[in-house]
């Protein structure tokens, strides 16, 4: 609010509800008249567009009428709808995120309160996390939800520019941390249903089975299996250390392919090698020594030296052998230079 010419500008300094689109908004100024109610109207434009919710954090601060309620005064203040609840999720906030996810992998559903797009899958979540969570490979996970509206600063960090709500009818992600990678790059897995009918709905329903219909009485379960296959495959170590060839020849025993490194920028590595998860395992040498001597096409000495001395990234894949050397990245390490 301005004061007349003759007045220092008013300034008030309220911490809004959500987070607007600065360049978005405007300020609706009226014609010049004498009456006291011609005030300048105040346009925001949400960040993330959805219907109504409270303007202001703390509306003990100032009295804010509500556009939606001079209509229809018997309308809730904001749409609510109950994020996943269940005796083994854990109700997290940004900071305790972070403190949990230092110590242990954490499987985490993050919603806003007004959006409905996830309940079907947030339904099969809390019974996932029931089911998967109770068997002994999944013992040390976590489980939880976290509200991005009351989480503001949680949302800046995982809802980007470019993905601002990424909950949407056919993908509802549910985001996992993992105490060896950083807080702000999660790994995002999807919570799949299955749809089932029994014969004699099929029989008597006539439009069952055509596409994008869903007859009512069909029953929707999670899909358990694949929700348990995903998420094993993120569990192993993001980069897994060797020391000597019987390190590595280990390590091979226990996953059919490894990307083997030596000499190059490990959080590059990490990065580069994240949709392998599942698919191989990253390995990396801190020492060449051990591994001099074995490079293609060339034997130990000086030629093995000056390998050693560049960034070195190779494919030992399930069907390498000693007589069948592993592939060299031939392509440019640059990106990848420690």
């Amino acid at each position: 609010a301005e004061g007349g010419s003759s007045q220092a500008p008013l300034r008030w300094s309220l911490e809004l509800r959500e987070d607007v689109v600065p360049a978005a908004s405007r300020i609706d100024r009226p014609p010049p008249s004498p009456s006291p109610s011609a005030a300048p109207l105040l346009v925001l434009r949400k960040r993330i567009e959805h219907r109504w919710d409270r303007l202001l954090w703390d509306e003990s601060e100032a009295a804010v009428s509500k556009d939606w309620k001079r209509e229809d005064r018997g309308l809730p203040d904001e749409d609510e709808v109950e994020l996943p609840r269940a005796q083994n999720l854990r109700r997290l906030t940004h900071a305790s995120l972070r403190d949990l996810a230092e110590h242990q992998t954490v499987v985490v559903a993050m919603r806003y309160p007004w959006c409905s797009l996830c309940e079907e899958k947030d339904k099969a979540f809390v019974k996932a996390a029931k089911v998967v969570g109770g068997k002994d490979a999944f013992a040390g996970v976590a489980w939880g939800a976290l509200d991005l509206r009351e989480e503001k600063e949680a949302a800046r960090v995982f809802c980007r520019e470019d993905d601002l709500h990424a909950c949407k009818k056919d993908y509802c992600p549910l985001y996992v941390f993992k105490p060896d990678e950083p807080l702000e790059e999660p790994y995002r897995i999807e919570m799949h249903l299955l749809y089932e009918m029994d014969e004699m709905a099929m029989m008597s329903d006539p439009m069952a089975g055509a596409p994008g219909y869903k007859p009512k009485s069909q029953n929707i379960k999670p899909n358990f299996d694949r929700f348990e296959r995903d998420l094993a495959l993120l569990l192993p170590p993001a980069l897994e250390k060797v020391e000597s060839r019987e390190d590595l020849e280990a390590l091979r025993t226990r996953v059919d392919n490894v990307v083997f490194s030596v000499g190059v920028d490990l959080t590059e590595f990490r990065r580069a090698g994240r949709p392998l998860r599942g698919l191989a395992s990253l390995a990396w040498a801190e020492d060449p020594a051990p591994f001099l001597g074995r490079a293609p096409g060339g034997g130990g000495g000086a030629e093995a030296t000056a390998a050693a001395a560049a960034a070195v990234v190779e494919l030992w894949a399930a069907e390498a052998t000693p007589e069948r050397l592993p592939l060299r990245f031939a392509g440019s390490l640059a990106p990848l230079a420690a």
